[in-house]
Formats: structure tokens, sequence, C-alpha cells
């Protein structure tokens, strides 16, 4: 039997505010996919993942995951730009699980 993968990547264009809205979103899932504390999320984090529930901020940001205890993207980031307007972010989706 012979096991197959898909990989695929999707290249978008978007404002350098964008991109730092989608690196904070990767870096809090990935602090709380880690049993990390995540940081203080900034106002336009806050804005796009309204918490559903008071006393905890980043339940807006797990309500997008099918399962919330594992907020996982499966996918790698790349964020690049060369001015203050613009950058590219290119997200490498790898459908085998990252180990625990």
């Amino acid at each position: 039997m012979a096991d197959h993968y898909a990989q695929g990547s999707v290249a978008f264009t978007c404002t350098a505010q964008e991109a730092a809205l989608i690196e904070e979103a990767w870096q809090h899932a990935a602090d709380l996919d880690n049993d990390l504390a995540p940081g203080d999320p900034s106002a336009e984090f806050l804005a796009a993942f309204p918490p559903v529930e008071l006393g905890n901020l980043f339940n807006g940001l797990l309500a997008i995951f099918d399962d919330p205890r594992f907020p996982r993207f499966g996918a790698e980031l790349q964020v690049t730009g060369a001015d203050q307007c613009r950058s590219m972010a290119t997200a490498i989706f790898n459908p085998t699980p990252s180990p625990r």
C-alpha cells in the first residue's frame, strides 16, 4: 500500500499591516499549541478575532480551528517585502501532522 501526499502553496500580496496581523495570529496559535503564554494581542488582532467569551482573549482565534485544543495551521509561513507598503505572504501547506 502506498501513501499519497499532496502539497501545495499559495502566494498572495497584502499590505504590511495585513502581513503583521497574519504573523501575529500565526505566533499566537503556535504559542497556544505549545502550551506557552502568548504575548498581549494587538488591537488589530482583537478586531480580526474578537473573543467569543469573556476571560480569554484568544478564543476568537481558536474558534477558526476544527479542534481548538490543537491550533495548528498545518503550514509554513514566509512573509517578505521590499518596502513598508507591500509584503508577499506564502503559505506552504503540508498535510503531514507535526510530531508532538
